[in-house]
């Protein structure tokens, strides 16, 4: 569920942001009173009596003109200039620190609060682990709509290297995908295969994208990795790294890579410790 706390956080954010556009536009109305300055003078009978300045003169000293008493326009606009600048500043402070609050801020339902719990304390966990989940089919849904939809402009990235079939009729590009492939489906695992990612350098194909049962947002890349004995794919794998490291996937956190054994093959269990710590955590 949301919690309470974004949800009033939310509301006094929305309001902030408000008034700071209110004020904002108000303050561009007001604009030709920016840099004028007043001296206020308090003279016989108690009245306050203005005069305004606009900068310095050649010499450095202000020239001050005679504007009257609080009822002049100019007076009145030039605090009002003044007090909406002071007003704007501290109501930005306020919303970076709400921002930041809020970045803070969990959201919790039922199975994220028992993953924090012993296996003992838990409460039917196991029921909201799985690909059945509505956020993790809803998330497979979109994110399958995101891949159609990129194929139909551009193509699928080089079709004739799909020639391994998995088991559920896919075609993946080699052995050691499919094998992975595989072991996601038998684990029910939430997954899309080679969904274009964006980079800040080009469209990127991760070989698996992978829904966190954790709080069912995060995504986690797995890039498998084969033929790194040939020097040209090695220095491909280098680029890749760097481009997904600077687009803010950073290795073992959001993004793990996995390589064929010295025989080709594959050992899956990388992929199993993967799951443990970021898919479907084992807390005992």
């Amino acid at each position: 569920m949301i919690s309470k706390y974004r949800i009033l956080t939310n509301k006094v954010l929305n309001a902030l942001i408000q008034i700071e556009q209110n004020q904002t536009a108000r303050l561009e109305q007001l604009r030709e009173y920016e840099g004028l300055s007043l001296k206020y003078d308090k003279r016989a009978g108690g009245k306050g009596y203005y005069s305004v300045s606009r900068g310095k003169s050649v010499d450095g000293a202000r020239t001050f003109h005679y504007l009257g008493s609080e009822a002049n326009d100019t007076v009145r606009y030039v605090k009002e200039y003044r007090h909406l600048k002071a007003a704007l500043k501290a109501i930005g402070k306020d919303i970076r620190l709400l921002k930041m609050v809020q970045s803070r801020l969990e959201d919790y339902d039922s199975s994220s609060i028992d993953l924090r719990l012993p296996e003992t304390y838990r409460q039917g966990l196991l029921s909201t682990n799985s690909a059945t989940d509505p956020r993790a089919v809803l998330w497979k849904k979109e994110s399958e709509g995101l891949k159609a939809s990129y194929i139909a402009v551009h193509g699928v990235f080089h079709p004739e290297e799909l020639t391994q079939p998995t088991d559920d009729g896919s075609m993946v590009r080699s052995k050691s995908e499919a094998s992975i492939y595989n072991l996601l489906l038998r684990m029910g695992i939430t997954f899309v295969y080679e969904l274009p990612t964006k980079t800040r350098t080009k469209t990127r194909f991760p070989d698996f994208s992978i829904l966190s049962e954790v709080d069912y947002k995060t995504v986690i890349l797995i890039e498998h990795q084969g033929m790194m004995g040939e020097t040209e794919y090695k220095e491909r794998f280098n680029d890749r790294v760097y481009d997904y490291l600077r687009a803010g996937y950073i290795s073992c956190i959001n993004i793990f890579y996995t390589f064929d054994s010295i025989d080709g093959s594959v050992n899956t269990n990388p992929i199993l410790d993967i799951i443990n710590l970021k898919i479907r955590p084992a807390v005992n």
